[in-house]
């Protein structure tokens, strides 16, 4: 009769030759299991199941990027043919089939799977994998996370104000987008002056003089340079380029039938532009944009390299650019910012780039960075790999259609929702981000009749306050025409938006939230060390809803909190499985199993891993446990 049975991670990976060997970890959460050990019928074997044992609350997840980026599957030879598995997980993910598309023909085939294809989100009983001792330790919410105690957090509550991509329509370096009105200078800056208040600008690099040749500022870089200079704002890299992952495609060679109908629909906008269609060759391992007149490939500059590559007949995002250079858009980045006088130590990713790939990567370079997760709206330590923000575009709150929306009168539930968060940062002694892109249209800072000229109260002056101001050689304080002395007398018209915000701001200053920049943020709230990515089960980017097939949910992860606590995660990978079976006929199986069984002169020598030995005339008959059974390896259960 045929067994079922199971065979350990620790039959294969930690014994050779039958000698015991120390299980790893792994050893004792993952198994693997197939229809009889090292014979299966060809019919029967349809997918090896890896499966968890004891481990209750563990479950699966699939390396998608070990399949991706280093090309490990798992597969079943037989020294001819070479068959790829496919990995689903079970609902639950309490187990992992790799699967077959049909049957195996008859002989001897070798199963292998590459390190590390599997791994487990454990419980917390993986204290022995800390680098303390886990009396210190105490777990948290989030499965497989441990902090270590610390004094409980009583600082005073604080909070930042972000303007993303520095862009403004009166600052034609900054290159701006057509129908672009106001930004981080014409917007942004006269609302902060007014209150007495600095703010945080996140550089794309291009925009600002970094990608020229040799690297200068331009009039862009040289107001955000004065801006930090003269009132305190602390400007923080955006990246170089800012790439996002539109038009970008994978292909298997340039003259692949796949890469030619892509061709035959490409759009050439210029390399700047993440419209202009792109594909990533999995031959050379390079990508690729089409060239001007749209009739072939180019290799792709790094500078403008996408961070994700897509599935052309879905559109969906399925794996991250393996040419893409976190080196270039982020170390380039600060190492030209420190030459040109811009003093940074914090990061803003544009959303694509704020992947689980990448993030360590850009941790390496500043550990000090900031991801809006959609889910937590301040911070307190131990902080994450990077610190969440509030998007003041309203993305968290109820009724948000898009930042290019263009309604710009005053939310009162957005306005309550913010207020809430505010509240809740100031009882917590929180830090809250708030983040913004001044030239969107919800920030135009007039409606229909509010005007003086229209029957309303609000100056037309004061509309654009910063128009007719050359940025870089007059005067910053208030302009004659609108009729004050300093900026504390000025406001964005009542029922827009920007009051809202202004308002908001103001609140938060009457709390007596102190205003940091971000590297002042950091500095109290800490994040002192962090190299993994912790976002407790949040995805984020590409990374959010479908996102990558087989992204992994939670990343590694060691973090010192201000009060230094410190905070751990780490997921148990698969080891390396290699395993020889046979299939054959089941009919043929049968017959064997009878004739065995039928000759009582035969008997079954089973032998222990310990070196316990039973005999038996049935293999049935060997008591539950490992056994290597006339040179096979068998675990009866």
């Amino acid at each position: 009769m045929a067994l079922s049975g199971a065979i350990c991670f620790a039959t294969v990976a930690g014994h050779r030759d039958g000698q015991a060997a120390s299980m790893p970890e792994a050893s004792r959460v993952f198994e693997i299991r197939l229809h009889d050990n090292d014979t299966v019928g060809v019919r029967a074997f349809r997918a090896v199941r890896i499966g968890i044992n004891r481990f209750s609350s563990t479950t699966l997840n699939v390396n998608g990027e070990l399949s991706f980026n280093e090309g490990l599957y798992a597969t079943l030879t037989d020294g001819r043919d070479t068959l790829r598995l496919r990995p689903r997980l079970s609902a639950d993910r309490r187990e992992c089939r790799l699967c077959l598309d049909g049957p195996l023909h008859e002989g001897e085939w070798t199963l292998d799977i590459p390190e590390g294809l599997i791994y487990a989100d454990m419980e917390p009983q993986t204290v022995d994998r800390l680098p303390v001792s886990s009396d210190s330790l105490m777990a948290l919410a989030v499965p497989g996370a441990w902090a270590k105690p610390g004094e409980r957090w009583t600082a005073q509550a604080a909070f930042s104000i972000h303007d993303d991509d520095s862009i403004d329509a009166a600052i034609a370096s900054s290159g701006a987008p057509e129908g672009t009105h106001g930004g981080y200078f014409s917007t942004l800056f006269p609302v902060l002056e007014s209150l007495g208040l600095r703010g945080c600008l996140s550089i794309e690099g291009w925009r600002c003089g970094f990608t020229a040749d040799p690297p200068a500022l331009n009039v862009n870089g040289r107001v955000a340079k004065r801006l930090q200079d003269e009132r305190g704002w602390e400007m923080q890299a955006h990246s170089m380029t800012a790439r996002y992952q539109e038009n970008s495609w994978i292909v298997g060679g340039l003259d692949s039938e796949e890469a030619e109908s892509i061709l035959d629909g490409a759009v050439n906008m210029g390399l700047r532009s993440n419209m202009t269609t792109s594909v990533y060759d999995t031959e050379t391992r390079r990508q690729y944009s089409v060239n001007a007149d749209s009739t072939g490939w180019e290799e792709t500059p790094v500078e403008w390299i996408k961070p994700y590559i897509c599935d052309y007949a879905t559109g969906r995002a399925v794996a991250y650019n393996p040419a893409f250079s976190v080196d270039y858009q982020w170390g380039e980045w600060f190492r030209i910012a420190a030459e040109l006088g811009i003093r940074a130590n914090a990061w803003v990713t544009p959303g694509p780039t704020s992947s689980h790939a990448n993030v360590p990567l850009i941790n390496d370079i500043c550990p000090n960075g900031f991801e809006s997760d959609g889910q937590t709206f301040y911070n307190l330590p131990p902080m994450q790999s990077t610190a969440t923000r509030l998007m003041m575009e309203g993305q968290a709150a109820s009724g948000y259609i898009g930042e290019t929306d263009p309604d710009n009168r005053y939310n009162a539930a957005h306005h309550d929702f913010f207020k809430r968060q505010i509240d809740e940062a100031c009882a917590k002694g929180a830090w809250i981000v708030m983040g913004l892109h001044a030239y969107r249209p919800c920030w135009v800072n007039s409606l229909p009749g509010a005007l003086v000229s229209q029957g309303g109260d609000y100056p037309d002056a004061w509309v654009n306050p910063m128009e007719g101001v050359d940025p870089l050689d007059d005067d910053l304080s208030p302009r004659p025409e609108l009729g004050i002395s300093d900026w504390s007398q000025w406001h964005p018209c009542p029922g827009t938006r920007l009051y809202m915000l202004w308002e908001l701001l103001k609140y938060a200053q009457d709390r007596g939230m102190l205003n940091v920049t971000s590297s002042e943020g950091f500095r109290r709230f800490g994040n002192t060390f962090a190299r993994g990515y912790y976002n407790a089960g949040i995805k984020i980017g590409p990374d959010k809803g479908a996102g990558i097939l087989g992204t992994r949910v939670r990343y590694p992860h060691y973090i010192i909190g201000a009060d230094g606590a410190e905070n751990y995660y780490n997921p148990v990978s698969s080891p390396r499985v290699t395993l020889t079976f046979t299939v054959a006929d089941e009919s043929r199986l049968r017959d064997r199993d009878r004739r065995e069984e039928g000759n009582r002169g035969h008997t079954f020598e089973g032998v222990s891993p310990d070196g316990l030995r039973v005999r038996s005339d049935r293999r049935t008959g060997l008591p539950e446990g490992m056994w290597i059974v006339n040179g096979r390896k068998y675990i009866i259960k």
